[in-house]
């Protein structure tokens, strides 16, 4: 049996599909990066210091490139740490 070429009318059909199954093939890969690196992130993690627990003293660099440590601000009182993900 002689094959026959095809018609006019089902070549947009198959660009259509050919489209759809690209496209579900990038969500699916979009997917499958995000929850590795997702799982990856939590895995990483330590466990929390539970509240009321005393931190170990450690020194950072601060906006204005001088040191801050955490002595040097629990001596004055309190200390609240929060930490930004990303950048300002």
């Amino acid at each position: 049996m002689a094959e026959t070429e095809p018609t006019k009318s089902s070549r947009p059909r198959r660009r259509r599909w050919r489209t759809v199954l690209l496209a579900l093939a990038a969500m699916l890969v979009t997917l499958a990066t995000y929850t590795y690196f997702h799982t990856w992130r939590l895995s990483t993690r330590g466990t929390p210091l539970a509240a009321g627990t005393v931190a170990a003293d450690f020194t950072l660099p601060d906006h204005s490139g001088g040191t801050v440590s955490l002595a040097a601000l629990t001596a004055k009182g309190p200390a609240v740490l929060v930490f930004y993900r990303g950048f300002w």
